[in-house]
């Protein structure tokens, strides 16, 4: 594959990912190549590609006969990815309690002060909460360990912005500063009680704001058990 249609497959790949994950191309909407292609002004080709790779990605499925369509998301999925990201940051914060020293909790807590700025909106603050869990992620065991927890956390994205509504005023920063005390003082057990509320309490508000705002159309949608 040459750097031109190498390039061409990536810019496709990632502005399908990214509406993807903020539910501009919402759970179950269906995609066919010609149209992505007229719409993005590239060949068929590095459109089938980008779709391949998203198949992988489990953001896409391919549906018989018909195309593509966006991965449904439903209420198993979001328990399942729930306890996923749990399972993998409970490990990561064990690690970070034991290996991260306090000289390296400062870029820890400039990215927790970025989470607590509202101003800027959810849909920021999802991407600046990824980038603090991913660094902690990065720093207790490293690329591969980070890597791990980013692709939960993509998975996890979709859910956050089901539930934009559910987000604090004040961000997320009262939690990670939370968690940085808690490496700071090697207290794995405080550490591990704030990821549990940051992974499956987060997720129960944003069903609960989708049980509300939405009703049954959801549930018997995309969002079905």
């Amino acid at each position: 594959m040459s750097r031109t249609a190498a390039a061409r497959w990536t810019v496709v790949y990632e502005n399908l990912r990214g509406r993807i994950l903020t539910l501009e191309l919402a759970p179950g909407v269906s995609l066919t190549e010609s149209l992505v292609a007229k719409e993005l002004e590239v060949s068929p080709t590095p459109v089938r590609d980008a779709l391949g790779r998203l198949c992988q990605d489990g953001l896409v499925e391919v549906v018989k006969g018909r195309g593509y369509r966006v991965a449904p998301l439903t209420v198993a999925d979001i328990a399942e990815i729930c306890d996923l990201r749990f399972v993998i940051e409970s490990g990561v914060l064990r690690l970070a309690c034991e290996r991260i020293e306090t000289t390296d909790l400062e870029p820890l807590r400039e990215l927790s002060r970025l989470t607590g700025d509202a101003t800027v909106g959810a849909r920021e603050l999802i991407r600046r909460n990824q980038d603090f869990h991913v660094a902690i992620a990065r720093l207790a065991g490293g690329r591969r360990t980070a890597d791990a927890l980013e692709r939960v956390m993509d998975d996890s994205t979709r859910i956050f912005h089901l539930g934009l509504t559910t987000f604090s005023s004040v961000g997320m920063q009262p939690t990670h500063d939370a968690i940085i005390t808690a490496i700071e003082t090697h207290n794995y057990t405080q550490a591990l009680e704030h990821c549990r509320e940051e992974c499956f309490g987060t997720n129960e508000r944003v069903l609960t704001q989708l049980l509300r705002t939405r009703g049954t159309t959801m549930l018997t949608g995309t969002l079905t058990p």
